[in-house]
């Protein structure tokens, strides 16, 4: 079931226009159009190749870029930390996706997260406690007796 949760929601189809990008981001819609011509973000486009598409990956990117041209990068400089921030979110979203074998909350503001089995000792696995103020614990556990 938690699969299919962070499946929905890490494969969102949510769709933003060059209008509603440029107001989430405070990015104009001619730096938008100009960064997209310069092959830094992509969108989509409608049958009619007429409205351009962003998806919610393209909003974090320009999110990203917007924050370190801010911080007073050159917009090069901007992109290339936005594509080593981009390479670390996809090998977290693996994680995420393939890492994470069950949730459970166990008590009222306490989550459980199991994390599989030991590489070099299947017979223990790897098990997270969250708990509502933050607090994170890893622990190893003995894998139940398969029957």
């Amino acid at each position: 079931m938690e699969e299919t949760i962070f499946k929905r929601i890490f494969n969102s189809k949510v769709r933003l226009g060059m209008t509603e990008l440029s107001k989430v981001t405070s990015v104009s819609p001619s730096q938008l159009r100009y960064w997209e011509r310069k092959g830094f973000i992509k969108s989509h486009q409608n049958k009619d190749n007429q409205n351009h598409y962003f998806d919610i990956y393209t909003m974090l990117q320009v999110v990203t870029i917007k924050y370190f041209l801010d911080q007073g990068l050159t917009l090069q400089a901007a992109v290339d930390h936005e594509k080593k921030r981009h390479q670390v979110s996809r090998l977290f979203h693996t994680f995420l996706m393939k890492g994470i074998r069950k949730i459970e909350l166990v008590d009222k503001g306490v989550i459980k997260i199991d994390l599989g089995p030991l590489a070099d000792d299947p017979e223990q696995k790897v098990e997270a406690t969250v708990t509502a103020a933050g607090q994170v614990k890893l622990n190893l556990c003995r894998q139940p007796a398969k029957d």
